[in-house]
């Protein structure tokens, strides 16, 4: 389990975070939700451990991650950024590899190329190795990078909990791309019995795909729990500034969230919750 309590950041007097706790289990996906500002990355930076909090510990496995060798935390978390931009043109295999490093003093080159082989077969990119990633489309370059922190964790036996921390991984995606990316992500969540820390800016998203889901404000977190309970009007209204209907989708057991820019004029339906 990943767990962070009572965890503040501060600048100078100016808190960014305040008071946060959270639980990530492994096997779920937890999707982070709040208007810019609002303390997302920040928290999701104090989580992996860039950044040292001003309060309150965080705790990996039950370890206090101070505690951990930057080498051994590499082995248990990996984080995949918004965009990865690479200084020069390298070959798919050998950008999922980098993944490896942490590795490298315990294992064989070969047996290190068998695991990102592995990694480009569970995100469907085996047949790309030799490609340049720089040929790929946006999806597949993303699916490339998520290869690469899959490769970075792996284990034979995940004797221990490993977590996926992704700072909106779908943000420059179009649509398709994003829903190819986040069926491969809770797939592969329970597949191996991974723990996710996912931020989305996409609310239906977020209520399609996550288990549990956090909405922050102003370095807060102000409402956690499962979709269905998480995207109510009141909340997205506190959180966003928006009015909105939230109505049971017609087609998965989620709610689907319609927001509205001007209500004034507007008979809303008597069935919305």
């Amino acid at each position: 389990m990943l767990e962070a309590t009572h965890i503040s950041y501060k600048v100078k007097h100016k808190y960014l975070l305040r008071d946060i706790s959270l639980r990530l289990h492994a096997g779920e996906v937890v999707a982070i939700l709040g208007a810019n500002g609002a303390g997302k990355s920040t928290l999701l930076k104090t989580i992996a451990g860039e950044i040292k909090p001003s309060e309150g510990n965080i705790y990996l496995n039950k370890k206090c991650i101070n505690n951990w060798k930057s080498i051994d935390l590499a082995k248990v978390r990996g984080v995949l950024p918004q965009s990865v931009q690479l200084a020069f043109p390298m070959p798919v295999l050998e950008t999922v590899l980098l993944g490896r490093f942490a590795f490298q003093m315990q294992e064989s080159a070969e047996q290190s190329r068998r695991v990102a082989h592995w990694a480009l077969q569970e995100v469907q990119l085996q047949d790309f190795k030799h490609r340049n990633i720089n040929t790929l489309s946006g999806g597949e370059q993303q699916r490339v990078h998520l290869a690469r922190v899959l490769t970075q964790i792996y284990e034979p036996t995940f004797s221990q909990a490993k977590f996926l921390l992704l700072d909106e991984p779908v943000s420059n995606l179009d649509i398709a791309q994003q829903h190819n990316l986040l069926e491969l992500v809770k797939k592969l969540t329970r597949k191996l019995q991974l723990g996710v820390l996912i931020i989305l800016h996409d609310m239906n998203l977020a209520a399609q795909y996550a288990d549990q889901i956090i909405i922050m404000k102003h370095g807060h977190i102000i409402e956690c729990g499962t979709p269905d309970k998480a995207l109510v009007p009141e909340t997205i209204h506190e959180a966003f500034g928006v009015e909105s209907i939230v109505q049971t989708h017609p087609l998965y057991d989620c709610p689907q969230v319609i927001t509205l820019q001007n209500t004034s004029n507007i008979n809303l339906p008597n069935n919305i919750y």
